[in-house]
């Protein structure tokens, strides 16, 4: 906005023109919000920056015809780019997730990622953390985080009869843990 010329102006009359109002309804405004503007027997001048603000009140007021100022249209344009660009953050972070959504990562890929020696090191301090314990030689995540998606369990029978669970993270559950130790 400190693009606006101040040598840009228009008199009241011209105001009004554009506007579709009258000059007393325009000079009521200016009487309201710049009384240090009118002086008697002198043109007013009105820059873009008053005169879209005068337009902004008048709406509220006066059927105003609906031409918009450069400073409007820059507003408009300044709102709809801020729109795109946060769904195109959105779009980004959603094509993010869909890249790796079926992929599982194990406690040593993550644990490597966070430059710890192995997964056994990651599984402690999540364990310290309270993120996680140990039950029947398995790792299970607290209640806190249980229903939050985070890891996939997978069971295995050996051939020896004896059933594992394999326990990865999904990537929901990488970003958490990464975020949390990063």
């Amino acid at each position: 906005m400190n693009e606006l010329s101040v040598e840009k102006t228009m008199t009241i009359k011209e105001v009004s023109e554009v506007l579709g109002v009258t000059s007393q309804a325009v000079t009521k405004h200016v009487k309201a919000y710049y009384p240090e503007k009118l002086h008697k027997g002198k043109t007013t001048n009105l820059n873009e920056q008053e005169i879209t603000f005068i337009k902004s009140k008048m709406k509220h007021t006066t059927k105003v015809v609906s031409s918009k100022t450069n400073l409007e249209k820059k507003m408009i344009v300044a709102e709809a780019m801020k729109i795109i660009y946060d769904e195109i953050s959105c779009l980004k972070d959603q094509i993010k997730r869909l890249t790796h959504s079926n992929k599982l990562y194990t406690s040593t890929e993550i644990g490597k990622e966070l430059h710890l020696k192995s997964g056994t090191e990651l599984n402690k301090v999540l364990q310290e953390k309270e993120i996680q314990y140990k039950v029947n030689n398995t790792w299970v995540l607290t209640s806190e985080y249980a229903q939050n998606d985070y890891t996939s369990i997978k069971q295995i029978e050996l051939e020896n009869g004896k059933i594992i669970y394999d326990r990865k993270w999904t990537d929901l559950g990488r970003q958490f843990v990464l975020e949390v130790l990063s």
